[in-house]
């Protein structure tokens, strides 16, 4: 994982490797929250009262966010090697 390496010290395999690792992990917990946020929702149908898995996906959001972000710098720092 990338911690806090600075994007800068890293090759262009390793921004690949890391960018791969992420978009993987944000496709997981996408999935991961949208079938909570579903069965929240099911759930609360059938049973006639309030789901806390419906509040799940909202708390784990700024995850999401944050890994996307993670990507952009990691593609912002490649395409700025590659106009070099």
């Amino acid at each position: 994982q990338m911690k806090n390496k600075n994007l800068a010290e890293l090759s262009i395999e390793q921004l690949l490797k890391e960018k791969k690792q992420t978009s993987f992990l944000i496709g997981v917990l996408s999935g991961v929250l949208s079938a909570s946020f579903v069965i929240g929702i099911v759930q609360m149908l059938y049973e006639k009262k309030f789901s806390i898995i419906i509040i799940l996906p909202f708390a784990f959001l700024p995850i999401v966010v944050s890994h996307f972000k993670t990507i952009k710098k990691i593609k912002e720092e490649i395409n700025s090697r590659n106009n070099l």
